[in-house]
């Protein structure tokens, strides 16, 4: 995935200012804007300066970084999937290929949300 696409999956819909906008008219629009505006800047630099950067790597040298791919939806378990890097020798043009196998389980956010409510429900049990 390109930085781009990342980064417009990340980012907090001003759709939610509406509701501001609805609730505190323009007193709650405004600030809901400028807070938006700003957790998105926040997020865009986050994975800018995480992501692994392209252009040429001298000989010896090394560079490190996030790499972002789509996971089909009806995948739950990334066991036996491969990350291909392919990397390109500009002297000859020939590729390297490294490939790394990765693993894993997804869990959905509806999955995650309901987890940490019963985890919620269950502290609260121990505190009584």
């Amino acid at each position: 995935m390109s930085t781009d696409q990342v980064i417009a999956k990340a980012k907090k819909s001003y759709w939610r200012t509406a509701g501001w906008g609805v609730a505190f008219g323009i007193v709650g629009i405004i600030p809901s804007l400028i807070n938006v505006s700003n957790t998105n800047d926040k997020i865009q630099a986050d994975y800018e300066s995480r992501m692994l950067k392209s252009g040429n790597l001298v000989a010896d040298g090394q560079t490190a970084g996030l790499v972002f791919f789509n996971v089909p939806d009806n995948i739950s378990n990334l066991s036996g999937w491969k990350v291909a890097l392919i990397l390109k020798d500009v002297e000859t043009s020939s590729d390297i290929v490294l490939e790394h196998g990765i693993s894993g389980t997804i869990v959905s956010p509806k999955e995650r949300k309901e987890e940490q409510n019963k985890e919620l429900e269950e502290t609260k049990g121990e505190v009584k």
